[in-house]
């Protein structure tokens, strides 16, 4: 039977059309890899396989609430579709029509739900600047061309580097959201590496905020227009609803290169490269034959949270003016984060354990956690009664990296290590782009452009937008400046030391640059060598060393010689300004020769070397005066009692 069975299904796939191109999942990074392989227009056969009834994957959820102006890519599609942006900051001033600002409430700021006093805000103030400098850490170090390895556990580094529980619950909260991992799950190197695929810690927490820059399709209530706009442009006869694919089978070596996919039902479609654009929650449970690729470990439900509600609730306008709230929600403490998305209207995300299958009963019990807690934090009782209550319950999505494999044979979408802002809506559209990109470099190499080759490489920066027009203008002025100074000024000498050495063709150029060049260093020079000559000059020529030598010179002769000296010395005092007497006002100079020259214009006298007088062996230097005498001089230094 089986040997029967195994020759029907060999029969049955040879009658199977090959495709060029199978892609499995509509989503977003779906949709965009077969709108640019239909825009080649290159007789390219494909097939989109999607496992629900309707295209454009999880829009609306968690990470898929707005782009920001470093969204590039999915900027430039929404352009290319002709669809407007407008920041958030308009469409809340459409929705304020009160003059009540706007209130934000952070994870560390304080809402009505916590007592209030000087230590619990003193706790809350040092929290945030210990989070905030973290987090800038985390980023230096996640945005490092190679990232040092480092197998501690990321939870025991939150630890060790934070002082404040509050502020070590919110890191766990937001990594655990943002990644899919808890830092327990995680090691400190690979945490940095899912850090660097969301671009940043900063840039994380601000896409899960509410923030005036955020951009949103103006007119439309939300992102399903994207999707619109995206099934225009592909032929709707190549999507397959409700084709849950399960298996795929590579190709053995020797054989053709032709890929095998298999849904529930057993039915097959062979293609020559398949596009695997799905999350890796759905691509984790896909069997692949021969080899399965190296998947990083699923997150651990028993850990804590791992499913997160998406709900939408909206009141009367009565009820909804009571408590005054105008702007976002964070709070990692209750799992929660919600903002104002219309009038009257609130939109957020809830994470909690799922207790049980997803029925009624947990619905219930979801939706009475959510309104109880909005209840508690605003301590207004109208906002357990709303009109309407929309819920979507999800697991926490998790992302890890594939790396090209099976000789391109296929293509992942969306969890290559070249996407940032992964799992959101510009994230979707970058795995779309190199999807489509490698596809097509392989099956019509011929039609992929420059802009599709940058496109693709683009996606490799970590930050990515076009330069605005002064910058532009700079980098312009400098490379003009560049090529007519420095490469028109320099000749290079290739025969000898490989030296670049000045040469104009005006003299006024030439001198020009020999005094910018010449001039600075040489006064540099003359300023340092001044500086040091100075002081040792001043060093070797101090009044306590002059003093103390003289007084050595006196002691060492006659006494009668040197009274009758200095009294002849005082005598003549009056008459030529003291030359022969005590030095006056620093105005004679003794040379080792023993020469005095006087400042009065009398010319040089010498002085006879007999003994009294100091001689080129006694210069005037203070290693020429003994140890005695310069104790004998010291005062005496009374003892600190």
């Amino acid at each position: 039977m089986e040997v029967k069975d195994n020759l029907k299904q060999s029969e049955q796939t040879a009658d199977v059309k090959i495709l060029d191109v199978a892609i499995v999942g509509a989503g977003i990074s779906g949709l965009v890899a077969a709108k640019i392989i239909s825009e080649k227009q290159c007789g390219i056969s494909m097939k989109i396989f999607e496992k629900t009834n309707h295209p454009g994957g999880q829009l609306g959820g968690l990470k898929s609430r707005w782009i920001t102006s470093d969204h590039y890519h999915a900027a430039m599609l929404c352009r290319e579709l002709r669809i407007p942006l407008s920041p958030m900051k308009n469409v809340a001033r459409s929705l304020h029509a009160s003059p009540v600002g706007r209130i934000d409430i952070g994870p560390f700021d304080c809402n009505n739900s916590e007592c209030h006093g000087f230590i619990p805000s003193l706790h809350r103030i040092l929290a945030r600047i210990e989070s905030t400098r973290f987090m800038a850490k985390l980023d230096y170090l996640s945005s490092q061309q190679k990232i040092t390895w480092n197998p501690s556990n990321m939870d025991e580094y939150l630890c060790h580097m934070l002082l404040f529980e509050k502020s070590r619950h919110f890191y766990r909260f937001l990594i655990k959201i943002g990644t899919g991992f808890y830092p327990a799950e995680l090691t400190v190197s690979e945490c940095l590496q899912l850090i660097r695929s969301m671009s940043s810690l900063r840039h994380l927490y601000e896409m899960f905020t509410l923030q005036e820059d955020h951009l949103y399709p103006s007119g439309f209530p939300n992102w399903e227009i994207l999707v619109e706009r995206l099934l225009a442009k592909i032929n709707h006869g190549t999507i397959n609803y409700s084709t849950n694919i399960v298996k795929v089978e590579l190709p053995a070596d020797g054989q053709d290169r032709v890929v095998s996919l298999y849904d529930t039902s057993g039915r097959c479609w062979r293609a020559r490269y398949v596009i695997l654009a799905m999350s890796c929650s759905d691509l984790i449970r896909i069997d692949m034959q021969p080899a399965q690729p190296h998947y990083f470990t699923e997150p651990n439900s028993l850990l804590g949270i791992w499913c997160v509600t998406t709900f939408t609730l909206l009141y009367p306008a009565p009820s909804w003016h009571d408590h005054g709230y105008t702007g976002s929600l964070f709070l990692p403490d209750r799992n929660l984060i919600c903002y104002q998305s219309g009038p009257a209207q609130l939109s957020g995300s809830f994470f909690s354990p799922l207790r049980g299958q997803i029925d009624d009963t947990e619905r219930h019990r979801i939706r009475e956690q959510i309104l109880r807690l909005l209840e508690n934090n605003f301590r207004c009782r109208t906002l357990l009664k709303p009109l309407e209550c929309h819920l979507e319950i999800n697991p926490i999505p998790f992302y890890f990296d594939v790396y090209p494999t099976f000789a391109r044979c296929l293509i992942f979408g969306s969890t290559n290590v070249s996407c940032w802002y992964r799992g959101f809506i510009n994230g979707s559209v970058q795995g779309g782009i190199r999807a489509a990109t490698l596809a097509l470099q392989e099956l019509r190499p011929q039609t992929i452009t420059f802009e599709d080759v940058t496109d693709m490489q683009c996606i490799h920066f970590k930050y990515f937008k076009r330069p605005s027009v002064w910058i532009n203008l700079w980098y312009s002025l400098n490379l003009a400046s560049g090529a007519r100074f420095v490469l028109r000024s320099y000749y290079f000498n290739k025969t000898g030391l490989l030296a670049c050495e000045p040469f104009y063709s005006k003299s006024s150029y030439r001198i020009l640059s020999s005094c910018a060049l010449y001039f600075p260093t040489t006064m540099v020079l003359m300023y340092c060598y001044g500086s040091s000559f100075h002081a040792n000059r001043y060093r070797l020529a101090t009044p306590s060393a002059t003093s103390l030598s003289l007084h050595a010179s006196a002691n060492g002769g006659n006494g009668n010689a040197a009274t009758g000296h200095a009294t002849g010395a005082s005598a003549d005092g009056g008459r030529d300004g003291g030359s022969h007497g005590g030095r006056g006002n620093g105005d004679t100079i003794e040379t080792l020769a023993g020469t005095t020259l006087t400042a009065n214009g009398s010319g040089l006298q010498h002085h006879s070397c007999d003994g009294n007088t100091l001689t080129g062996i006694t210069a005037i230097t203070p290693m020429s005066v003994s140890f005695s005498d310069k104790v004998s001089h010291l005062a005496p230094v009374p003892l600190l009692r």
